[in-house]
This record gives structure tokens, C-alpha cells and sequence, in this order.
């Protein structure tokens, strides 16, 4: 993938990682070991998951994979936290 871009969106600072087509909403992070994959949202602030990630985490959920929303602190019912995302990947 190339490089985050900075971009400012209605007076602050965003990065921004150039995907298009269908890459549109691709989740932040992926682990795999072995047979386990985790997929990874992370939120920042007041963000909200968006129709083009909840698609991205619909697929991974549905192949049996690990998907998590976390945000630091959490805010939304089903987010997680940082250190509860450690706990569950150790």
C-alpha cells in the first residue's frame, strides 16, 4: 500500500491511506498466525465506523475471523479498549 497522506478535513489534521475501488473501507489491521486472523478498526475520538468498513468487517466476520473495533477509551457498545485488544491477542 503507499504511504499515509495528512490531509486536513474541516480544520484538522487526518491520515489517509489512498485505497480505491474496492479497497474502500479496508480495515486498519490485520494479524494472522496459523489458523487465526484478526481484523482490527481503530477509532479515534468521535469517528464512526463507516458503511464501507462495516461491509469489510461483515466479510471478516463471516469467515470465521476475529473482528474488534477498538478505540482508547472506548465509547459505543462492542468497542474495545487497548489494553482489552492486548489481552485478547496474547
Amino acid at each position: 500500500f503507499p504511504s499515509h497522506d495528512i490531509v486536513e478535513r474541516n480544520g484538522r489534521m487526518t491520515y489517509e491511506t489512498p485505497i480505491g475501488g474496492q479497497g474502500k473501507g479496508w480495515l486498519d489491521l490485520l494479524a494472522i498466525r496459523g489458523q487465526r486472523g484478526v481484523a482490527i478498526e481503530v477509532k479515534i475520538g468521535n469517528d464512526k465506523v463507516s458503511d464501507a468498513q462495516r461491509f469489510w468487517i461483515g466479510i471478516w466476520a463471516s469467515s470465521r475471523n476475529e473482528v474488534y473495533v477498538m478505540r482508547e477509551p472506548k465509547q459505543r457498545e462492542g468497542e474495545i479498549s487497548w489494553d482489552e485488544l492486548v489481552k485478547v491477542l496474547e
